[in-house]
C-alpha cells in the first residue's frame, strides 16, 4: 500500500494532489520506507515542505516536474549535453524537458559541481535562489558568511535558512518556478 492510497491517507490528498507524485519520484517513496514510522515522517517532511513553500510561493507543479526529469537524466548521463548527444544518435524519438532557465545553465553540466548542503526539493523548486545563495557565500557578501543559527542538530540546514533566503531574494527577483 503506497503513500497515496486514498483509504489511508485521504485526509492529506487535498493538500498534495499537485506536488505529491513529484515528491514521491525525488525520494523514490515506496523504496526508501518500509515501515509505517519512515512513512509518517516522510508525509509530515512532505506536508512541510509543500506548505511552507512550494504552496506559499505558488510555484508550478510543470516547472517543477520539468526540473526533476532533467534531474533524473543529468543523474543517469552525467550532464544534459551527453543526454542530447546520444538522443541525436538514437532511432527513438525522445522529448526534452524544459527546465527552467537557472537549472539548466547551472545544475545540467556536471552531477558532480552542484552546491553542497542544498537538499534536492530545495535545487529543483529553487534553482535560482540556490545558485543566488552560492554566489553571495562564494563573495562573502554580509548576510551570507555565518549559518551556524541555520545548522540543525544532524548537521543539515534547517527549513528556517531556506525560508529565510527565499524571501530575501524574492524582494529583488522573482522565482523561475512561479
Amino acid at each position: 500500500m503506497g503513500l497515496f492510497d486514498k483509504s489511508k491517507y485521504r485526509n492529506h490528498l487535498d493538500k498534495y494532489d499537485l506536488y505529491a507524485p513529484i515528491f514521491k519520484s525525488i525520494y523514490d517513496f515506496e523504496n526508501k520506507y518500509q515501515d509505517d514510522l519512515g512513512k509518517k515522517a516522510f508525509l509530515i517532511e512532505m506536508e512541510n515542505i509543500i506548505t511552507t513553500f512550494l504552496k506559499r510561493d505558488n510555484l508550478s507543479p510543470q516547472k517543477l516536474t520539468d526540473n526533476m526529469t532533467t534531474n533524473n537524466i543529468v543523474t543517469k548521463y552525467g550532464s544534459l549535453d551527453d543526454y542530447i548527444i546520444i538522443n541525436r544518435h538514437s532511432i527513438y524519438e525522445t522529448k526534452m524537458p524544459n527546465p527552467t532557465k537557472s537549472f539548466k545553465a547551472f545544475f545540467c553540466d556536471n552531477i558532480y559541481d552542484r552546491p553542497r548542503g542544498f537538499p534536492e526539493w530545495f535545487i529543483l523548486a529553487y534553482p535560482d535562489v540556490a545558485l543566488w545563495i552560492n554566489i553571495n557565500v562564494k563573495n562573502s557578501t554580509p548576510g551570507f558568511t555565518n549559518f551556524n543559527s541555520f545548522i540543525g542538530p544532524t548537521g543539515e540546514l534547517t527549513i528556517n535558512f531556506f525560508r529565510q533566503y527565499i524571501d530575501m531574494y524574492k524582494k529583488a527577483h522573482s522565482l523561475e518556478c512561479e
